[in-house]
């Protein structure tokens, strides 16, 4: 096709694009100039592909161009990087994102678009399959989600620095324990441990266990008083006294 034959089938599409928004309702149309969110109109060529054919002044300023002419006759991917923020190839995600606003006739999704500046901006975007005239065309609504994913990023960032400080600080404990346990192990004294509530040993060392004469296994079914004669020094019962001591 001749160069001027294709800029001037592009710009059959965009007067017969204006012409059909003139007729169309007036709120329609009221909306479509005056929203504060970015609205965009792609016409459905053969094979499935989008050609924008009309947008207002909010796309404009989020495309980053001086006027809309500057982005007329563009399609998806000339709008976007080359992958999208999933990873997918820009083309083939286009292509699935025409086939179910066609399927569904609406439909809403996040995509990744480059300014003309070459900036990638992270927008919402919510696609309605209309006709128009006798014509196919969808309408794109979109927004700039930047602030969002810039929380969603922060809120992630966070969680994993808090999860890496939990790890760090149950990895210090559980080292400090096995230290601690150690010494208690090899300490030279009788050392254990009991319950001031049932006053049941909880745990001892082998030089607790020995000077006992218990097996470590049976150590925990005993109180302070189960292995001590029935007076102390002192001709006070050792029950009596583990209960004061205990108290």
């Amino acid at each position: 096709m001749e160069p001027f034959a294709k800029v001037t089938k592009w710009d059959e599409r965009a007067s017969a694009a204006e012409s059909v928004l003139k007729h169309s309702d007036p709120v329609f149309e009221s909306l479509f100039q005056r929203s504060a969110d970015a609205i965009w109109l792609f016409e459905l060529c053969d094979p499935p592909s989008l050609v924008l054919v009309d947008c207002n002044q909010a796309a404009v300023e989020l495309i980053g161009a001086q006027d809309k002419q500057q982005v007329l006759h563009m399609r998806p991917e000339d709008l976007s990087p080359a992958f999208q923020l999933d990873g997918s190839p820009t083309a083939e995600k286009a292509g699935e994102m025409i086939g179910l606003i066609q399927k569904q006739k609406t439909h809403r999704f996040e995509w990744l678009m480059r300014r003309l500046d070459g900036r990638e901006v992270p927008i919402e975007v919510s696609g309605t399959a209309v006709v128009m005239d006798g014509k196919n065309y969808h309408v794109i609504i979109s927004r700039d989600i930047s602030e969002r994913k810039k929380a969603e990023r922060e809120l992630l960032e966070l969680n994993q620095s808090l999860e890496r400080r939990v790890t760090d600080r149950t990895a210090a404990l559980s080292t400090s324990e096995a230290r601690l346990r150690a010494l208690v192990e090899n300490a030279p004294e009788a050392i254990v441990v009991f319950d001031g509530n049932s006053g049941r040993f909880l745990f001892g060392n082998q030089h607790a266990c020995t000077l006992y004469g218990v097996p470590r296994s049976k150590l925990a079914e005993l109180t302070p008083a189960d292995v001590s004669p029935e007076f102390q020094p002192c001709g006070g019962p050792s029950s009596e006294l583990a209960r004061q001591k205990n108290g």
